[in-house]
């Protein structure tokens, strides 16, 4: 009996000095620390107390292990934890996975680094000289107290709150869905990307914050900043607040903008040449241009700023030219033309318009963060709504020139839907789009389905 005493004695001697344990329920004594590392489904609470050790209760298995002065707590079971330590200098917080940190007493510490990922948590009261934190995925940190600098990098979901936090100077960086809420006494630095949302707290002298993508909110605590750049003066504190919109590395709309292009058609075989019954609708490309003005987009982030999917609202104003001096009959059950082989007349003009209002459903695609060194790419449909159309004629004989213009509907279909392609570099693309449904009414016009190809300036990026 005495010796197995003895071999306990040994093997909990053994362990502590490793400092690894395997650790089921109870309580455990383990060596001086000033980092913490969490990972798994771990409730920890931790307790500053003035005592000559530190002990760590659990009430599940859990891996306990201390290296570097970094203490380990791993577990896959669920567990609730209470740390017991003199440790006050708290330097590193890791947590990962489920797991929660909570300090029950403050940190008082000079520099802190404090990292989430996963569904993490970390709640704090922290008295430091400098705040590092970083964050990523769901994870959530709330901090109060105060610090001379807060850092801070925050992206995918992840939330920070350190409204309660009273920082003289704060530089933050968000990206993707994060939110934050800062305080800021002296002076605060942001750039907010993606659809990112900024709250910030307090009055500070010095405020610099630059909104990269227009999908990215900033709020002042009792106003919204400005919409675009301006500098505006606070009267009644007398300060200047800075706010600016846009830089190289805004948000891109690749399908906003002014397009050029060319118009043609194919047959229901996907032919460009007509049979001869249709010959009149024969077109002269050179002539038949394609203008469009897309003056909005609006893009929702699927994967940082690489990948969105993109709406907004524009307007197409499509021109066929006629190759023969064709015209075309209105107000008729179908749409037919008749070719006028008298050369009694010199058509010098001879066009089939119309006007159409479109809305698209874009993937877009980016292979840089910069729009200025990025290839571009967006596919997907356009819907559109017809408002008007009709033809337009110049007609000139003897000297004299006359024009004829006739509005109609000429049976075409009030809504058509195309499928859009486009790539391109920095802020020029190269388009094509072709229509589903037929040019005209079915049974009321010659099947013909409409095609374009052009050049798009993406101006309002």
């Amino acid at each position: 009996m005495k010796k197995l005493s003895l071999l306990l004695i040994s093997i909990t001697t053994l362990l502590l000095t490793n400092n690894n344990l395997l650790a089921q329920a109870g309580t455990f004594t383990v060596a001086p620390f000033n980092k913490i590392f969490i990972n798994g489904n771990i409730n920890a609470n931790y307790n500053y107390l003035d005592t000559t050790s530190s002990t760590i209760m659990t009430d599940n298995q859990i891996d306990i292990k201390v290296e570097n002065g970094i203490l380990m707590l791993q577990s896959k079971a669920p567990a609730k934890v209470l740390i017991k330590s003199n440790q006050k200098n708290i330097r590193e917080i890791s947590c990962k996975s489920v797991s929660h940190l909570n300090f029950k007493n403050p940190l008082v510490t000079d520099t802190i680094i404090i990292q989430t990922q996963d569904v993490a948590k970390v709640k704090a009261e922290v008295k430091s000289s400098k705040i590092i934190i970083k964050q990523q995925d769901v994870s959530n940190i709330q901090l109060t107290g105060a610090t001379e600098q807060l850092v801070a990098q925050i992206k995918d979901v992840s939330k920070l709150n350190t409204k309660d936090l009273h920082a003289k100077s704060v530089i933050i960086d968000m990206k993707d869905v994060s939110a934050a809420n800062v305080f800021a006494e002296n002076s605060i630095t942001a750039d907010v990307y993606d659809q990112s949302s900024l709250k910030l707290e307090g009055t500070p002298t010095n405020v610099a914050i630059e909104k990269h993508d227009i999908t990215a909110k900033v709020k002042k605590n009792d106003a919204k900043f400005p919409a675009d750049d301006t500098t505006a003066m606070n009267n009644k504190n007398k300060k200047s607040w800075k706010y600016k919109y846009g830089s190289n590395n805004t948000s891109f709309h690749g399908w906003q903008g002014l397009a050029l292009g060319v118009n043609g058609y194919l047959t229901s075989g996907g032919s460009f040449a007509l049979p001869q019954s249709q010959n009149y609708m024969s077109l002269n490309y050179p002539k038949s241009i394609n203008f469009q003005l897309n003056l909005l987009q609006h893009n929702f982030y699927l994967y940082k700023k690489y990948i969105a999917l993109a709406t907004g609202f524009g307007i197409e104003w499509r021109r066929f030219a006629f190759d023969n001096n064709t015209k075309l009959n209105p107000d008729t059950n179908y749409t037919y033309g008749l070719i006028d082989n008298t050369k009694q007349y010199q058509y010098k003009l001879n066009i089939f318009k119309s006007t159409l209002l479109q809305v698209p459903l874009l993937f877009e695609f980016n292979t840089n963060s910069n729009p200025n060194k990025s290839f571009h790419f967006d596919i997907g449909v356009v819907g559109q709504l017809l408002v008007n159309s009709k033809t337009k004629q110049e007609l000139a004989k003897d000297g004299y020139t006359y024009e004829i213009t006739r509005n109609d509907g000429y049976n075409l279909n009030p809504f058509q839907f195309k499928a859009h392609f486009s790539m391109g570099y920095s802020h020029l693309m190269a388009y094509s789009e072709y229509t589903f449904n037929s040019l005209f009414k079915s049974g009321q016009g010659p099947q013909l389905y409409p095609f374009t190809v052009g050049i798009r300036w993406c101006l309002f990026n």
